[in-house]
């Protein structure tokens, strides 16, 4: 049997190629941070990266659902500083919580 069939599998969030693998990551297949076997090497990473790249200059923010928490998180964990734009972030991210609350009632 395969040891890591039981594994769940990439946590997207850490297999983009932005400084991967820097800090709060794993590279053992079972962890919960577990970024995969090199940067972007999932099919769905992989889309969601093109998807950016090609409209570069046109985003005021991106943004994606996760199951795993109700939380709205900057891309930013391989550091503790923040981004130059941190407050920018943090009012569009405002925005955003407040009308998923408004709908779901949920979202910190």
């Amino acid at each position: 049997m395969n040891p890591t069939a039981s594994c769940i599998g990439v946590d997207l969030n850490r297999n983009f190629e932005y400084q991967w693998m820097v800090s709060g990551s794993s590279q053992r297949p079972c962890d919960d941070t577990y970024a995969g076997p090199k940067p972007a090497s999932e099919l769905e990473t992989q889309a969601v990266q093109n998807a950016i790249k090609n409209r570069s200059g046109q985003w005021e923010m991106f943004f994606t659902l996760h199951s795993y928490g109700a939380f709205w998180m900057p891309p930013w964990g391989y550091t503790a500083s923040p981004p130059s734009d941190y407050s920018e972030l943090y009012a569009l991210s405002k925005l955003a919580t407040d009308a998923i609350k408004g709908v779901y009632g949920i979202c910190e």
